[in-house]
């Protein structure tokens, strides 16, 4: 079912093997994390919002065992697409709460995080949840993006101050991080597009340049600087890059 609702396309197909995978198996032991595999399909793949939302509360009050806290973090998501924000706020306090001692923590809060810095467009909570990753588990994988979040967050919320402190944290504490070079060009985007700053990113799109030139984010590196050069006066060096 999880491959059809990715293969997309097929219409309520899909929704009648969702429907019948509950009647049919929601007794089996595994029902819990096959229905949480299609509610992430749903949430990721086809975009239907209204459909992962209802399995991840389908899960939440048939019991959900081993996959609580990622059909907690499932119920944030969709809460902040249908823009049902005291929802999702109460499904985030659940989330910090009851699983505070859990070893994914981190991932599922950073997925949250993201949720509310790019779909509720609420900087200021997504900034606390970035706080409590680098705060709770500052040598996990995910602090690198909560640290990246912590840029964006203040770039968003006018806090040029913050959002310089928070790069060059980024780029001392996790330059061999595997996707730094991504990190840094979301934050150079967001200095040009958002922050207005086309000198601060052009300084970042060269740092992608020369420290991680292997990267797939050259090219859009690249691109940017450019682009950045044109706006902060340089239209020679501009043609040259």
């Amino acid at each position: 079912i999880r491959d059809l609702v990715r293969s997309r396309g097929l219409g309520d197909v899909y929704k009648r093997q969702a429907d019948r995978l509950l009647s049919v198996h929601g007794s089996d032991s595994q029902i819990a994390l096959a229905v949480r595999e299609v509610a992430d399909a749903y949430y990721y793949y086809t975009e239907d919002y209204y459909k992962a939302g209802e399995l991840y509360q389908w899960i939440d009050q048939h019991g959900s065992g081993a996959e609580s806290m990622w059909v907690q973090r499932g119920l944030v998501m969709t809460h902040l697409r249908q823009a049902d924000y005291a929802a999702a706020d109460a499904a985030l306090e659940k989330l910090r709460s009851d699983y505070a001692n859990h070893p994914r923590l981190a991932l599922a809060l950073h997925e949250a995080a993201d949720a509310y810095f790019y779909v509720g467009n609420d900087p200021s909570r997504a900034r606390q949840v970035y706080e409590q990753i680098l705060q709770d588990c500052p040598e996990c994988t995910e602090s690198m993006w909560a640290q990246r979040g912590l840029a964006l967050t203040a770039l968003d919320l006018g806090d040029k101050a913050d959002a310089d402190t928070a790069v060059k944290q980024l780029l001392s504490n996790y330059t061999n991080h595997p996707q730094i070079a991504f990190a840094i060009r979301e934050v150079a985007d967001r200095y040009f597009y958002q922050g207005n700053d086309p000198v601060r990113a052009c300084a970042l799109y060269q740092c992608i340049l020369l420290y991680w030139p292997e990267s797939l984010e050259t090219m859009a590196a690249q691109r940017g600087l450019a682009m950045a050069k044109v706006l902060s006066g340089e239209n020679e060096i501009a043609k040259e890059a």
